[in-house]
Order: structure tokens, then C-alpha cells, then sequence
């Protein structure tokens, strides 16, 4: 139970960070520079946000390991990555679809929250397709499994920024 809460707990900590982004950033993010262009954020901080919603997802995903009966021991976790590609694949389509009709423009006026959501989905995916293949190894220890696949996502963040 005490695994549960703390899942939970980080959940929330997490929307709450999300939250104050969107409160305390999301205006300047959206001006627009004398250019006409978009104002650029730095790398530094994206990274950063990108590695706060990693660790959160890491948190629940490593707690959830601690559990004697936890979820990464059920048999279909050897079908997900199969599955995750599959949803990923789902959505990034439903996210250029939406991006080529306007929609969402539309949606982000109001707004970074749909932004911010559309970012914890994404990375979200990532990291479960990580953790799906790690955990798909005979050894089935879902600790280890939690740890290989947050130092490998994070890796490969770190990787994306500076090539980006």
C-alpha cells in the first residue's frame, strides 16, 4: 500500500510541476520575437523538463517493481513492445493529422497544458517501450529493468539535444 501512495504522490508532484510550467512559463514561451519567428527555447531547459518527466515516469515504474505482486510480471509484457510501437505509431499519426488540419492550433490557444500532455504521452511511450524490451530479458527482475531503462532513455535524450 505504502508503494501505491507514493506512486500516486508522484504522480501528483508531477502534474503539480507540469502545472506551474504552464502557469510560469507558458506566457513567454508563446511571444513571438520581432523576426516574426517563434521565440526559441533553450535546450538546457527542454532537456531539463524532458528529464523531470523521465524521473517521475522512472519513480512510478520503479515503485511499482517494488510490489511482490507487481505488474511487470504478467505475461503480456512480453507482447508490448509489439503493442507500444503499435500505439506509438497510432499516435503520432493522430498528431500529424491533427497538426495538418489546424486542430491543433486550436487546441494550444488556450494554452500549454495540451502541449505539456502531449509530451508526458510521447516520452511516456519511450520509456515504456524501453522498459517493455529490458523486461522481456530472461532475468526478469523488473528493479534492474526500471534502472537499465531510465539510464538508457536518459542517454538517449542527453544524445538528441546535443545532436539537435
Amino acid at each position: 500500500m505504502k508503494y501505491t501512495i507514493a506512486q500516486f504522490i508522484t504522480a501528483a508532484t508531477l502534474i503539480v510541476v507540469l502545472a506551474m510550467l504552464d502557469r510560469f512559463a507558458g506566457p513567454a514561451a508563446i511571444q513571438a520575437t520581432p523576426g516574426g519567428t517563434g521565440a526559441v527555447n533553450s535546450p538546457f531547459i527542454t532537456f531539463a523538463i524532458a528529464g523531470i518527466i523521465v524521473t517521475c515516469v522512472y519513480t512510478v515504474f520503479l515503485l511499482e517493481a517494488q510490489k511482490k505482486q507487481n505488474l511487470f510480471q504478467r505475461a503480456f509484457w512480453d507482447r508490448m513492445p509489439i503493442l507500444i510501437i503499435g500505439v506509438g505509431i497510432l499516435s503520432l499519426i493522430g498528431f500529424m493529422a491533427a497538426f495538418l488540419t489546424g486542430l491543433i492550433n486550436t487546441w494550444m490557444a488556450g494554452g500549454g497544458g495540451l502541449f505539456y500532455a502531449l509530451l508526458v504521452w510521447f516520452l511516456f511511450l519511450i520509456f515504456l517501450l524501453v522498459f517493455s524490451v529490458e523486461n522481456k530479458k530472461k532475468d526478469r527482475q523488473s528493479q534492474a529493468a526500471a534502472h537499465r531503462s531510465f539510464g538508457f532513455t536518459i542517454v538517449l535524450f542527453f544524445v538528441l539535444f546535443i545532436i539537435l
